[in-house]
């Protein structure tokens, strides 16, 4: 087997996202330390932290912020999964009622961790069409918590309409970075074209002995 041999392509300096698509780096790793991001979309917008992450404070917060009640987004497969709906694909909008604690809602995103030993009763869920307001922006957000490699789990709020005029002023009011909608959706494919190949080595296999293994970053 040969010694694999540096590309001296690798050597190139990595290309740099588009600048419309850098806030979505910056929103996953916001995600990633349990902050609260905007997501914007069509005429809609919503607040929106990883649920692996949420906390009492986080809840009251977007409670206080959204003067509204809170939303749980999950899968619909971890729905099922909670027997909380027949659906196997798609995504489910379930309301948080005050006697949800943030424990709870941990307890529901996380497959690997300790299971609620009985839901609230009386929860409001329904599916989520990923073609209206505020579907789109739900779905973005799980999107964003999956590209920020979280369990694809999301509590959001909305943001309220009379905000929606001064988005941007009232976001930095409350340190909230703002992610479009469509740089989320965006991202997958940028990411992928900016792939470099910055190493190959020789690898015989025994179907094919004249074979390469190559490396991307």
């Amino acid at each position: 087997m040969n010694e694999k041999t540096p590309d001296p392509r690798g050597t190139q300096c990595a290309i740099p996202l588009p600048v419309t698509l850098q806030s979505v780096e910056r929103a996953m790793a916001d995600l990633r330390r349990s902050a609260i991001v905007v997501v914007a979309g069509s005429d809609h917008a919503l607040m929106l932290q990883a649920a692996e992450g949420i906390t009492k404070d986080a809840l009251a917060r977007l409670t206080a912020v959204s003067k509204g009640t809170p939303s749980l987004l999950l899968t619909a497969r971890r729905a099922s999964i909670l027997g909380l709906t027949d659906g196997p694909t798609g995504a489910v909008r379930i309301t948080l009622s005050s006697d949800i604690t943030a424990e709870t809602v941990r307890m529901m995103a996380d497959p690997a961790g300790p299971q609620p030993v009985q839901h609230p009763s009386a929860l409001s869920i329904a599916f989520i069409d990923p073609e209206s307001n505020p579907g789109a922006a739900e779905t973005g957000a799980i999107e964003l918590a999956k590209l920020a490699r979280l369990l694809p789990a999301a509590v959001v709020a909305t943001v309220p309409s009379e905000r929606l005029g001064y988005l941007p002023s009232w976001a930095e009011s409350e340190s909230l970075l703002i992610v479009e909608l469509e740089s989320i959706h965006q991202y997958r494919d940028a990411e992928a074209r900016m792939l470099q190949r910055v190493g190959e080595a020789s690898v015989p296999l025994t179907e094919t002995e004249n074979s390469n293994v190559i490396a991307f970053r």
